[in-house]
């Protein structure tokens, strides 16, 4: 009987399969069906098998080699034998080498020998301390380099850096392979800027010193079209160019005139001595709150930003002020003198009717008829009037040369040291376990301290005044650091 093939029919509706002859194929679905055919991609190509066992002459060969100093991966680099293979045989020659430097034990130790006590002694050498593990300096890698092309051998290189055979090998082996002696640089995640990322990153915070990290970062990320930029990045990338976040310091507004009378005045009095800054008497006002602020960073846990030991409290125009007046020299503290209300021309005069004069004349008293005091202060309105000027003329007159008043830059109170003086008394006054309670009791306290400054202090400041002129001429008049 012959057999019938039955050819494959085409699925459909109006076709089913032959009964007890096809196979149902099922429902007809969007998937497609799997086949048999090969991938018709070039296929993979079969992987190269390495040896992993080798004969003993060739483990031989292999600690041969690494007896001559060479390396671990300067033997696999060169292809001969596999990477497991050079490890294997490494490590066995390590250990081995470990194990023959390790101290015999005392109890195992052959018997002295007294005929060759002395040749052995003779021949002996003195131990070498090593340094341990401290890392190689570059000077110490040009000294091996050196001494290696020279045809020293390693073991004498190594006795005479004080260092072991290992560090000197490793160190010639990179010499050998690459070289140079530059470290290797480490493994880790690649950086997502490039070096022309960097240099827009520094000169875009150059030119607005006020940008945060988190602004540039969003300049960065709305111009570039691949990875983004974290505002840590950009942080980190400005450490490395060295500008770094800090709160400005805050320094009177010079104007152009302001610069050029400071630049001025320098000049005029950059000859002088310490001797003679010392024959000023610097006066100034200054403000003094009841309420002392505290710093601004303060270390607290989650949860605990609304608790007394972590919060500032504000009082309203620090819980009340009080003005005070006050005047120095090289030799000691002056007056200090409380105002109430404003410091107008008649007030400031009064200043200087009971406080000011009177102790200079004291100073005048005690000097040398050929000495001569010069009395200071700064361009305050108060102070420049016509009725605060004719009296201190009429002084000047009066003690025929011996009083004579310094001219003054507007805006420089980092050239008047007495300002340090204001800041010495409120760091103390800060410092004090019990705080004053009412404007009576802060100027008591502002008295004590007034009273308390040590003379080293006040002589420091006045001898600094050369430098201060130096700061003002190498600003060209700008604002210095005092």
């Amino acid at each position: 009987m012959a057999v019938v093939t039955l050819k494959r029919r085409r699925r459909g509706t109006t076709c089913p399969p032959l009964t007890c002859v096809e196979k149902n194929p099922g429902p007809k679905t969007g998937a497609k069906r799997k086949t048999s055919r090969q991938n018709p991609c070039t296929p993979k190509k079969p992987r190269k098998q390495q040896r992993t066992h080798y004969s003993p002459e060739e483990k031989g060969e292999i600690r041969a080699l690494l007896e001559t100093g060479l390396s671990a991966e300067a033997i696999i680099k060169q292809g001969r034998f596999s990477k497991k293979a050079v490890g294997r045989v490494s490590k066995e020659w390590r250990s081995q080498k470990d194990r023959e430097s390790q101290p015999v034990p005392v109890d195992k130790l052959p018997e002295p020998d007294d005929s060759c006590e002395s040749e052995q002694s003779e021949q002996s050498e003195p131990e070498q301390d090593f340094k341990g593990i401290e890392k190689l300096t570059d000077f110490e890698k040009g000294q091996i380099i050196g001494m290696y092309i020279t045809g020293t051998s390693r073991n004498q290189i190594a006795k005479h850096l004080g260092r072991h055979k290992k560090s000197v090998s490793r160190w010639i082996n990179r010499w050998n392979e690459d070289g140079n002696t530059d470290r290797k640089e480490g493994s880790g995640r690649p950086r997502c800027t490039l070096a022309v990322d960097d240099r827009f990153i520094k000169i875009t915070s150059l030119k607005d010193r006020w940008l945060t990290a988190k602004d540039i970062a969003k300049i960065m990320n709305s111009i570039a079209d691949g990875q983004k930029v974290t505002a840590k990045t950009v942080s980190r990338r400005l450490h490395a160019f060295g500008l770094y976040a800090r709160r400005p310091r805050k320094k009177p507004g010079l104007s152009e005139a302001n610069v050029k009378a400071r630049l001025a005045w320098a000049k005029k009095h950059e000859k002088w001595t310490v001797e003679q800054w010392s024959q000023v008497v610097w006066s100034d006002e200054s403000p003094f709150t009841l309420y002392q602020g505290k710093n601004p960073w303060v270390r607290r846990r989650e949860g605990e930003e609304h608790k007394d030991i972590a919060m500032v409290p504000t009082v309203k125009h620090g819980g009340g002020s009080i003005l005070v007046w006050g005047c120095f020299h090289a030799s000691g503290a002056g007056v200090l003198k409380r105002i109430t209300g404003t410091v107008d021309t008649e007030a400031y005069k009064q200043i200087l009717f009971h406080q000011a004069m009177p102790h200079i004349k004291e100073l005048i008293s005690s000097e040398p008829s050929h000495v001569a005091w010069v009395f200071q202060h700064d361009n305050a309105p108060a102070h420049r009037a016509k009725k605060v000027k004719n009296y201190l003329e009429n002084k000047k007159a009066e003690w025929t040369g011996r009083l004579e008043v310094l001219d003054w830059p507007s805006q420089s109170p980092d050239l008047n040291p007495i300002e340090h003086i204001w800041g010495y008394i409120k760091k103390r006054l800060k410092a004090r376990p019990k705080k004053a309670s009412s404007r009576d009791d802060l100027y008591q306290h502002i008295l004590e301290e007034w009273n308390g400054i040590p003379a080293w202090i006040m002589h420091n400041l006045v001898a600094s005044m050369p430098r201060r002129i130096q700061a003002v001429i190498k600003n060209k008049g700008g604002a210095t650091k005092y």
